[in-house]
């Protein structure tokens, strides 16, 4: 009989504690990483002659591209527009 009631205390308060929060369970979209096969749109993107690129992965500033022989790792930055620059644009288009 005690081991039934310490048994039952154990499970009550396992599922008092083991109730998540309503916060816990929010889902971020996040972008996906693929290998998108080399139909064309990596072609001359490693400089290496002699290979060629097989798959590559794209973001906003870096691709992997993978070959036969290993990786080329391709890291841009990406310069905006300064204030001005973006100013003088939206003039023009008026």
């Amino acid at each position: 009989m005690k081991n039934v009631f310490t048994l039952a205390l154990l499970l009550a308060a396992c599922t008092i504690y083991a109730k998540p929060s309503a916060s816990s369970w929010v889902v971020a979209p996040k972008t996906q990483k693929v290998f998108i096969e080399n139909k064309g749109q990596f072609n001359n993107l490693n400089n290496l002659p002699g290979t060629e690129i097989l798959f590559g992965t794209e973001s906003i500033s870096n691709q992997i591209l993978f070959t036969r022989n290993g990786l080329t790792y391709r890291l841009e930055e990406r310069i905006g527009p300064t204030h001005e620059q973006r100013e003088e644009r939206e003039e023009e288009m008026k």
